[in-house]
């Protein structure tokens, strides 16, 4: 494919950092989730939600803080549509003392205004950073310690109650943490993003592994894994009506870009589409497909703090 960058619009910057988006249509209005907070790893996030009717203008829909008085902090908003027809934002409220562990919750809303109290939906001291629904189906991807090792374990919820385990996505000892997915009938994709190069065994440096496709077959227990060969961070995935996969994540050269690439999952490599206007502390995308072109959220610190940006792009056939 060849992309072409049709508009980028830069959406919200009342935050001294605002980051880690989620993107969604619902009731023919956007709706974009993130982070608001003093830094990108103080202890005072909050999750904000805007809407819009055509991506352009926006304003507050949403704020939310932790219910918790020891995880303060709420990360890595992702909004979705549930399958009746609800719109779910979803966070982890975290806190930097690791034996505190993470709690997550979801908020809930038939209208975009107006929303539930927070609903703890996994218990389990593992950050479920992602969401995707697959029919009735919404699935998540869990990443902590556990028995001394860092594993990124799938979840989902079939009832609308909660998070259950499924099973163990990936373990190894390169620091896989942050998983995107892509379930779709009896097949699923994951894409893993790995903190450390070979041999490392601590941070810094950070951003020196290289990710993963994994793939699997229902009953999702069992997944085989290949290396892309390059960083991601903040992976995202979205399969296009034509059959495709673009991928979004941050890529590092000489400094640290938002792109976007092309998946084939097959030969498990990845072709650059385009670099979205960014720099520095960057990239978190959600992506939606609409109105005949991708849509992309992001954040990026390339206009000297952290705001949130989205991007028309215009994907074409070789």
């Amino acid at each position: 494919m060849n992309a072409h960058l049709q508009r980028v619009t830069k959406i919200w910057d009342q935050a001294p950092h605002s980051a880690f988006t989620g993107l969604t249509r619902f009731n023919d209005n956007w709706y974009c989730t993130f982070r608001e907070a003093t830094g990108h790893v103080s202890m005072d996030g909050t999750i904000r939600v805007i809407t819009s009717k055509d991506g352009q203008e926006w304003s507050n829909a949403a704020l939310f803080t932790s219910p918790l008085d020891d995880l303060t902090d709420l990360r890595d908003p992702k909004i979705i549509t549930t399958s009746d027809n609800r719109l779910m934002v979803m966070g982890a409220a975290t806190s930097r003392d690791a034996a505190l562990g993470r709690r997550n919750y979801a908020w809930y809303s038939q209208d975009g205004q107006n929303w539930t109290e927070p609903q703890l939906v996994s218990a389990d001291a593992v950050w479920i950073w992602s969401l995707n629904r697959d029919g009735d189906t919404l699935y998540g991807a869990g990443y902590g310690k556990q028995n001394e090792r860092q594993e990124v374990t799938l979840y989902h919820d079939t009832t609308g109650n909660g998070f259950e385990k499924v099973g163990l996505l990936h373990t190894d000892e390169r620091f896989p943490n942050e998983t995107a997915l892509l379930m779709e009938g009896e097949s699923g994709l994951a894409l893993i993003r790995r903190e450390w190069e070979p041999g490392q065994t601590a941070c810094p440096p950070y951003n020196k592994g290289t990710a993963l496709l994994g793939k699997s077959q229902a009953p999702f227990t069992e997944w085989t894994t290949q290396d892309l060969g390059l960083y991601i961070g903040g992976p995202a995935i979205l399969r296009l009506p034509n059959g495709k996969i673009v991928v979004c994540g941050r890529k590092i050269t000489s400094q640290h870009y938002a792109a976007l690439w092309e998946l084939d999952e097959e030969n498990a490599t990845l072709q650059e589409l385009v670099t979205l206007p960014s720099a520095n502390d960057c990239s978190y995308a959600g992506l939606v497909w609409d109105d005949d072109k991708l849509w992309v959220s992001y954040y990026s610190g390339h206009e000297g703090k952290a705001n949130i940006y989205l991007a028309e792009v215009e994907l074409r056939d070789e």
